[in-house]
């Protein structure tokens, strides 16, 4: 589970994972207001906002901006959803966006455009990295939709590896010993879930 911590946004909201448990939360951290690719992005989230409270997620917008700055910013898209003021960066090195960059030849700090999904039980399940922006919000849309299921990020690495150990733990614990001997490492186990094998049907 994240850590305790609180983050001002938008709205008067205080962001706390207990304030949201029970709720999928959607977290995207943006380099800047008012910039082209983040200008996109957050019009595209603006777009698919309904979609998301259907799905039961709530969504946030991040950025080291403060807190005059996110408000034209949200007021100029008609923003639905509340954008957190990151100005001393903890956020952002909570969840290790702050990146050195390269411009103009000059290395400078910046924030690599990420998105991360948090369970209901406030969880990290998914998190999408120096991600392109094109798409981008479909593909967060579909994992809040699957609720858990196989998705690009942490969530289909953790799958992957709890369908390993647990298909392993089952067939030792039911000591089918000849089955065993041909999934009990994660080669073959892998091998079974790529070929969508239930572990629960054999």
């Amino acid at each position: 589970a994240l850590p305790e911590f609180e983050a001002l946004a938008t709205g008067g909201v205080k962001f706390t994972p207990q304030a949201f448990a029970g709720k999928t939360v959607v977290l995207y951290f943006y380099p800047k207001d008012d910039t082209p690719g983040c200008t996109t992005e957050a019009m595209q989230f603006r777009d698919k906002h309904k979609d998301f409270v259907k799905a039961g997620a709530v969504v946030f917008g991040v950025s080291r901006d403060n807190m005059t700055s996110h408000d034209k910013f949200r007021q100029a898209l008609e923003l639905p959803f509340e954008l957190i003021a990151d100005t001393e960066e903890k956020l952002c090195h909570m969840f290790g966006v702050v990146k050195n960059k390269i411009m103009y030849g000059k290395k400078v700090k910046g924030i690599e455009r990420s998105t991360f999904l948090i369970d209901a039980n406030g969880v990290l399940c998914a998190e999408w990295r120096g991600l392109k922006v094109a798409g981008h919000v479909d593909e967060v849309l579909k994992a809040v939709k699957l609720d858990g299921a196989v998705v690009h990020g942490v969530a289909g690495s953790a799958a992957r590896a709890g369908f390993v150990r647990g298909l392993v733990a089952m067939l030792h614990s039911l000591s089918l010993q000849v089955i065993a001997e041909g999934v009990a490492d994660e080669a073959d186990a892998q091998a079974l879930w790529d070929c969508g094998i239930d572990a629960q049907t054999g």
